[in-house]
């Protein structure tokens, strides 16, 4: 650990003097996580593909989501984007039942009702920036690939803007008395208010048997492969960049994408 990191993360840990342990967590893939009984710290680790998301942006996000009692509260929140955040109850699970998943919708419509932040998730953009650092992934390139994304993004961003989280992993999200609680607003902005869903059914892989959102339960899925599309690269991008986690999220992304191919020309034969 450099001496930086060492008075830095001292600093924060300041904040929690008297809460007994501190102890590290697992989750992410980079930054560094850890918790008390009251508060999680978050040492924040910057890579080059993440400049579109920089610590500005989610303090903005913070501050519109101020009063919004699905988010942690936040308590402290550094030039870099280190955190201290009053920590929330709950628990976080591997798979979802019909009942979670409903919760889970319930609680992005309520997350939608913020004030907009004033910064765009520009999916086109991401999608093309993220590729220039990351190169070419040859099993999410080609003509059907190229096709799908002109019409999936042009069909996504018809979508009314709202206050959006954008990145909803298992790992961002708390299960407690029957409701979902969000964290992690690192990749928040406003978006088509269809992306939080199409994000919770894409990372976590979630084969839907009913309608999820303000799209039918087939638009949804086939839309959803846009992400496995816009988080290879980043993935890769991250990796390249030295995060070692970054590869086995591009495997995932790829691999998610292959078992989509049917589903995707179906919707651009429609």
């Amino acid at each position: 650990m450099r001496v930086n990191e060492e008075k830095e993360l001292a600093f924060l840990f300041s904040y929690v003097q008297g809460e007994g342990d501190i102890t590290p967590l697992k989750g992410g893939t980079s930054n560094r996580i850890y918790a008390t009984s009251k508060h999680i710290i978050r040492y924040k680790t910057p890579y080059r593909v993440d400049a579109l998301d920089n610590p500005e942006k989610e303090r903005r996000a913070i501050a519109k989501g101020s009063n919004c009692p699905l988010l942690p509260k936040v308590t402290y929140f550094s030039e870099e984007g280190h955190k201290v955040e009053r920590r929330l109850m709950g628990a976080v699970k591997e798979k979802f039942s019909s009942v979670d998943i409903q919760s889970v919708a319930e609680s992005i419509r309520r997350l939608h009702k913020c004030p907009l932040i004033g910064i765009e998730f520009d999916l086109a953009k991401r999608i093309s920036f993220y590729h220039a650092q990351a190169g070419d992934i040859p099993e999410i390139e080609g003509e059907m690939s190229r096709l799908y994304q002109i019409k999936a993004i042009k069909e996504i961003e018809s979508y009314p803007r709202v206050y959006s989280h954008n990145d909803l992993w298992a790992g961002n999200i708390l299960f407690d008395d029957g409701k979902a609680y969000f964290l992690d607003l690192e990749f928040a902005a406003d978006a088509p208010d269809i992306l939080d869903y199409l994000s919770f059914v894409e990372e976590n892989d979630i084969d839907l048997r009913f309608d999820f959102g303000p799209a039918n339960k087939e638009k949804t899925l086939a839309l959803s492969y846009c992400l496995d599309i816009l988080w290879a690269y980043w993935a890769k991008a991250r990796y390249l960049q030295g995060c070692e986690a970054g590869k086995g999220i591009m495997e995932s992304k790829v691999t998610r994408f292959a078992k989509g191919k049917e589903a995707i020309e179906r919707y651009l034969r429609r």
